[in-house]
């Protein structure tokens, strides 16, 4: 009780700290979404005006072309025409004129009278943007003024009309109607800038212009508040705090700032309300203006109140409510818990059949002294993998619902059924219970097979089961699974079948496991070494010799590569092994050429390649880098071989890959010829220099027939497809005489010699000249 009454202040305690922690982190998250909405909107805001003055600059241009056009600009009534018609074009234009360098106007369009204006430099107003356009060589944009003769609050925009040489003819000047952006509402995409739509209570989006220091453009604002709001320069503290923030978040100078036109936040107020606002600012360096989104500085307070605070508020004081109810109710169903957690503790909780943790439980039941026979089947799922990986692991959970239940309503009542782990199930079944334990394990994989209808689906999926039986295969649970989970393996290789456990299997498997073990220890040792096998043409010349791979180890003693070749495999060992055969085989085979002298550097190296090697990535690297890495090996002295079962799985990636080999010098051997399936339909399109006929064959060439044609067509064959033929396995002299009838190229085999060390290899060069015909060839290895 003592402890039960800590865990609940303790939980309670950090249940309060997660709640403020995630109160806190929904605050901040607002933070971030608030500004980054503010930082997008303010980026379209920035883009939209300048595209708008952009848009206006280059009407300008081409004003200003078609009044330099033949000096038209001196014709009124053209250049009004011209006026005229580009304002019928762009409604919210107030107005076009032409001043000259003393800011009189030469000429203005139809809707403003010369004579009510005055001269932009006799104005205070207009003087400085006036005095800006003529140094400048973009557009100007002035200050917001009231104009007079057309009763409209503009934005005036100003640019030099310049001559081919570049010299001022006068200023061009428009203007933009506030209150047209204000009552339009269908007019386009041209003002955007003028028709944002905010998206915070009290958002403002401002243009100020940088030199003159007064706004250019503030939205929402209503007409009553122009006069204030647009006449005003904004205060020089305000506008030096605001480059200060910009310039100490960024890290830049102020130099920088405007140059990179990088957008920044600030505090500050806006001088069109009072509350303090946060806002986003990015300097348009063309037009000299300062673009920003303002929102009040608390928006993220009351967006966090608006949030539902309170509604969480009130979820969390109910959740630690209930909370304490539970607590209470803790006590009275202790009991009741500890009852429910022990039969958790038992059984699956996808299937409720009894799990791996129950085996101790029911061992005593099934062994021991009064224990009656009975049978243990190990059952694994077959392509079980494939239905989760295809149609996901519910779908894969349905069917083990099902397999579950399937093989619950078929066992005998007294048995037990056990879900191992995620396909893998155990069943206890008394030998009396069931005739014959083989045919009773083969109708639970026909109850398995029957399809699944999942989901409108129909699925199938197989099972391969291990038989161990008590007292014969072992007297405890624990040994009796080892030994059906061995037998399942032995099942598995033919799916949908069974096999039983027995002690050739255990032998079996623990010679694999401990070949393993010993492996990967002489790879790190000098247990691993090559012999190589002479290879002999047929005018008598030793041609070269293939590299053969041998491992003796001190407790398996000497171990052939078809064991433990297949095993590194399996293990994923040939990533290591592959490289040091590779390595060794090149660096010894090298030697031997450099010692053999003249009859030994022509010599041709054969190296066995494995399915697995090949296929791994970089291999093509390995194999010339090892190589190019021996002194006395010439790639053109090469050749792989490979078996032909290296393509019935991997044909698309292994073909283009062996042309790339054969490119560098390397030749291709086709190793075990016509023991595969497809060999003929293969050898037209892989690039094969050499076909080595399998010693099957001629193990039997002189007494089958059978065997003797099949051997002279594949040399006929070969020689026809412009490959040589080797023969392997030749140990008589009868075999030797028959393939030499036949024209086989090389030979391979006992009858010449067994695979040699290094050093032998050599003292075999020395005392096997080559001989010129086959005659001498028989009696210089009798």
């Amino acid at each position: 009780m003592k402890y039960i009454r800590l865990l609940y202040v303790v939980t309670l305690i950090a249940f309060l700290g997660l709640f403020v922690f995630t109160q806190i982190k929904i605050y901040r998250n607002i933070e971030q979404k608030i500004r980054a909405s503010v930082l997008d909107y303010n980026n379209i805001f920035t883009a939209a005006a300048h595209s708008t003055l952009h848009e206006v600059e280059l009407l300008l241009d081409m004003l200003g072309t078609q009044l330099l056009t033949e000096q038209t600009y001196q014709d009124v009534q053209k250049s009004q025409q011209m006026m005229a018609q580009m304002m019928a074009r762009f409604s919210f234009i107030v107005g076009f004129g032409l001043t000259d360098q003393n800011g009189n106007f030469i000429i203005t369009s139809a809707n403003v009278n010369p004579a009510e204006v005055n001269g932009l430099r006799e104005s205070d107003v207009t003087r400085p943007s006036f005095d800006l356009t003529l140094t400048s060589p973009n557009m100007v944009v002035g200050q917001v003024y009231h104009h007079r003769p057309l009763n409209k609050w503009v934005i005036p925009l100003r640019k030099a009309l310049r001559d081919d040489a570049g010299k001022i003819i006068g200023v061009m000047t428009t203007g933009i109607s506030l209150e047209h952006s204000l009552k339009r509402r269908k007019f386009g995409n041209t003002l955007r800038f003028l028709e944002n739509t905010h998206i915070f209570p009290q958002q403002l989006s401002l243009l100020t212009h940088d030199i003159l220091r007064k706004r250019i453009y503030v939205s929402p604002l209503t007409e009553e508040k122009y006069q204030d709001i647009y006449s005003l320069p904004i205060p020089q503290t305000a506008y030096e705090s605001a480059l200060h923030q910009g310039i100490d978040a960024l890290q830049v100078s102020k130099e920088a700032l405007k140059h990179r036109e990088l957008p920044f936040f600030h505090e500050g107020r806006s001088g069109v309300i009072d509350d303090q606002s946060l806002f986003v600012s990015q300097f348009n360096s063309r037009y000299m203006l300062w673009s920003s989104t303002a929102i009040p500085k608390d928006s993220a307070k009351t967006l966090f109140w608006e949030s539902g605070f309170l509604y969480r508020l009130l979820v969390f004081a109910v959740g630690a409510f209930i909370y304490t109810l539970f607590f209470l109710l803790v006590l009275k169903k202790e009991k009741e818990k500890i009852d429910e957690l022990a039969y958790q503790a038992a059984h699956d909780s996808l299937t409720d059949l009894l799990n791996r943790s129950a085996l101790h439980e029911i061992s005593g039941k099934w062994t021991g002294p009064n224990a009656r026979p009975f049978s243990l089947l190990f059952i694994d799922l077959d392509n079980f993998k494939h239905i989760n990986d295809t149609f996901g692991h519910a779908c894969g959970d349905n069917v083990l619902i099902e397999v579950a239940r399937r093989i619950k309503n078929f066992v005998p009542h007294e048995s037990e059924v056990i879900r191992m782990a995620s396909d893998e199930f155990a069943v206890f079944v008394a030998t009396k219970n069931v005739p014959s334990i083989g045919e009773f394990s083969m109708s639970i994989i026909q109850k398995i097979a029957a399809p699944y209808e999942i989901s409108d689906m129909k699925l199938r999926v197989g099972a391969s089961v291990g038989i161990s039986q008590y007292p014969r295969d072992g007297l405890s649970v624990e040994q009796l699974m080892v030994a059906a989970d061995l037998a399942m393996y032995n099942a598995k290789k033919q799916r949908n079948s069974y096999a039983f456990y027995n002690n050739e299997l255990r032998e079996r498997m623990h010679r694999k496991t401990s070949i393993e073990n010993h492996l990967r220890n002489a790879l790190e040792g000098d247990e691993i070494y090559m012999v190589f096998q002479p290879q002999v043409a047929a005018d008598g010349s030793l041609c070269g010799a293939e590299a053969l791979i041998r491992w003796e180890n001190e407790a398996l003693g000497t171990v052939p590569p078809a064991h433990f070749i297949s095993i590194a495999e399996e293990v994923g060992l040939m990533s290591s092994l592959g490289p040091l055969i590779l390595q060794r085989t090149c660096f010894e085979f090298s030697r031997i050429i450099e010692k053999g002298g003249r009859v030994a550097e022509n010599l041709s190296l054969s190296i066995n390649i494995s399915v697995k090697q090949m296929v791994e990535k970089g291999f093509k690297e390995q194999l010339l880098q090892a190589v190019d890495a021996a002194p006395h090996l010439q790639r053109v002295n090469v050749t792989v071989e490979i078996t032909e079962s290296l393509f019935i799985d991997e044909i698309e990636y292994v073909q283009p890959l062996l042309q790339e080999i054969r490119d560098t010098g390397i030749t291709i051997s086709l190793d075990d010829f016509g023991t595969g399936y497809s060999s003929l339909s293969i050898l037209r399109t892989l690039p094969i220099d050499e076909l080595k006929i399998d010693m099957s064959f001629v193990n039997n060439i002189i007494n089958n027939k059978q065997d003797s044609k099949m051997i002279h067509s594949i040399i006929d064959m070969g020689h026809k497809m412009n490959m040589k033929v080797l023969a392997e396995g030749v140990e008589t002299r009868e075999q030797l005489v028959m393939l030499d009838s036949y024209g086989c190229d090389f030979y391979q085999g006992f009858y010449f010699s067994r695979p040699l060390r290094p050093d032998d290899f050599l003292a075999f060069l020395q005392k096997h000249p080559p001989r010129s015909d086959t005659e001498e060839l028989d009696k210089n290895f009798t």
